[in-house]
């Protein structure tokens, strides 16, 4: 019997609460209908458990990080016929699809000691933390330089590591966190450079957008815009949180009609990270307040269709966002 010590047994770290109880059977492969393109239920599940072998920085666990996006959560059915065939019942899906019954938790409060029982966060998604650790920083909860420690945030939404990797990896490399090399990650800084930069790339992109999008708009398009600008009016000087949602929502409806995939994805990262600069402003000199009228006159402007009137408004309120912002955050910037 002595083959069945060391090296000789397999390990089987815990993961997700959902799909820990596998004993890789293998009977849910055959109902896959994933199984001939990438990985079946069992290979996702005997991947995660992989990669809680291995440390933070390993060379494979980020190989297998880097991989497992597309070969096990993009190309999954999220049929929950697995679970059909599982003796235990195990719906894999439930990895990679919300729960709609699962709202995600709020984000204000002490982010450091909330139990998992009360966490509603659908079922462990890297994406679903990704999200709600944003929304923590956007709103301040998670500050500029302030320590993330995994365990903390796998103890906030009852997850095992992998999906908070998955998460601190994305937020990375869309610049709201920072890892050196073996150091912790915080919450990246904010600078009077990145404030200023991020207002340049805007003046390039989305002033011609908006001459563009002036001439393709249709009555729907207008429709859609002008409610996107009444529900940003019903937050301004009230709701900071409400009304940066639907401030991104509102410029994001006057470029419709000539947003591709490529050009929203630069624009909400850089929506995004403005976002942070524009909710110090709106608390400190209630910038939201004074660009109103800009607001009106960009939605009047793609209304009538002048191109020339919406190119320039869209310029201009840009321009003043910077100033102000630049402004009242000089003190804290430098």
């Amino acid at each position: 019997m002595s083959w069945l010590i060391g090296a000789n047994l397999k390990t089987m770290p815990t993961i997700e609460t959902v799909a820990d109880a596998c004993f890789e059977c293998g009977f849910c492969e055959q109902a896959c209908p994933s199984r001939n393109l990438t990985t079946t239920p069992r290979q996702r599940i005997s991947l995660r458990r992989e990669m809680e072998r291995h440390p933070d920085g390993s060379a494979t666990l980020d190989t297998l990080l880097g991989q497992y996006e597309h070969d096990a959560v993009q190309t999954c059915a999220g049929d929950s016929t697995c679970a059909a065939e599982c003796p235990v019942g195990i719906d894999t899906g439930a990895l990679r699809s919300p729960d709609e019954h699962a709202p995600l938790p709020p984000t204000g409060g002490d982010h450091r000691v909330a139990h998992p029982s009360t966490i509603g966060l659908s079922r462990g998604l890297g994406r679903d933390i990704t999200d709600a650790v944003r929304d923590m920083i956007l709103d301040g909860t998670l500050r500029p330089g302030e320590t993330l420690l995994p365990r903390h945030l796998q103890e906030k939404f009852g997850v095992s590591t992998i999906p908070v990797r998955e998460a601190l990896r994305t937020l990375e490399s869309e610049g709201f966190v920072v890892t050196a090399p073996r150091r912790r990650t915080h919450v990246a800084g904010i600078s009077m450079a990145e404030l200023r930069e991020v207002y340049t790339l805007r003046r390039a992109i989305e002033p011609p957008l908006m001459q563009a999008s002036a001439t393709r708009r249709t009555a729907e398009h207008v429709r859609l815009a002008t409610a996107a600008f009444h529900e940003m009016g019903r937050h301004v000087g009230s709701d900071v949180s409400g009304f940066l949602t639907a401030h991104r929502s509102f410029h994001r409806a006057l470029l419709e009609p000539v947003l591709g995939p490529l050009t929203e994805r630069v624009l909400q990262q850089l929506w995004l990270t403005a976002d942070r600069y524009v909710r110090l402003g709106v608390t400190s000199s209630h910038v939201d307040e004074l660009a109103q009228d800009d607001h009106a006159t960009l939605l009047a402007a793609y209304a009538a269709g002048d191109t020339t009137l919406a190119e320039s408004t869209a310029c201009s309120h840009l321009h003043l966002v910077e100033r102000s912002l630049s402004t009242e955050l000089k003190d804290l910037l430098g």
